[in-house]
């Protein structure tokens, strides 16, 4: 298959400038873009059968930075504050089955909260919270910036 011979594969392969099936599934080797000439030496061959065809396991780096912060205030008798900062970045390189191909993620997250408490009275209490997240998600696959 690797050399556009899909002889074995009962769904027609199509060609996609003639919208007509390749003569016996098997695509001329004119055909085949350059690219991927350049590239298939670099994915490994299958290492067992089945149509999951590829297993092993893979490296992985993980680095992590946190940060968290808290703030408990009495402003008066009858008036509390606290607030809490927390913030994460994560790094996280993952080469795959095949070196040739590794991803990296970026992940950074925020998330802060407010919080007041006042009593009115020794049956009345009053307490006002505000919360707010925020994550930031960058995969970087081994296709990125290849247009």
């Amino acid at each position: 298959m690797r050399a556009g011979d899909f002889s074995a594969v009962r769904t027609p392969i199509i060609d996609p400038y003639g919208s007509q099936p390749f003569p016996n599934n098997i695509i001329p080797a004119s055909r085949v873009n350059a690219a991927y000439r350049n590239v298939l030496p670099l994915v490994p061959l299958p290492n067992q059968t089945g149509t999951q065809n590829l297993a092993g396991t893979t490296d992985t780096d993980h680095n992590e930075d946190q940060l968290f912060t808290r703030i408990d205030h009495k402003i008066t008798e009858n008036d509390r504050f606290f607030g809490r900062y927390v913030y994460s970045q994560l790094i996280y390189n993952a080469a795959p089955l095949n070196k040739n191909f590794p991803t990296l993620t970026r992940v950074r997250e925020q998330n802060v909260v407010l919080n007041w408490t006042h009593v009115f009275s020794p049956t009345v209490l009053n307490e006002t919270r505000l919360g707010y997240e925020r994550s930031i998600w960058r995969d970087r696959g081994p296709r990125t910036d290849t247009d």
